[in-house]
């Protein structure tokens, strides 16, 4: 079970054909996520935690292009 880090409790959304009933909150999470320092970062970045880079073993393939034969051609 997670709640992606936003907060504590599970709301629940059940749509049937009566029509929709919200519960709010359904559970509240025995989990706490404690952040391990603040972060701070510019509009519009993303933190880089990892990086891993995998050299790739590349085929070059030769294609020759033909021309079909279509009922309209001549």
């Amino acid at each position: 079970m997670s709640d992606l880090g936003s907060g504590n409790n599970i709301d629940l959304c059940v749509i049937t054909k009566e029509g929709v009933d919200y519960i709010r909150p359904h559970r509240e999470s025995p989990y706490n996520y404690k952040r391990q320092a603040k972060y701070k970062y510019k509009s519009g970045t993303t933190p880089v935690l990892t990086k891993t880079v995998t050299q790739l073993e590349l085929e070059l393939v030769h294609e020759t292009v033909q021309m079909m034969e279509t009922a309209g051609s001549s």
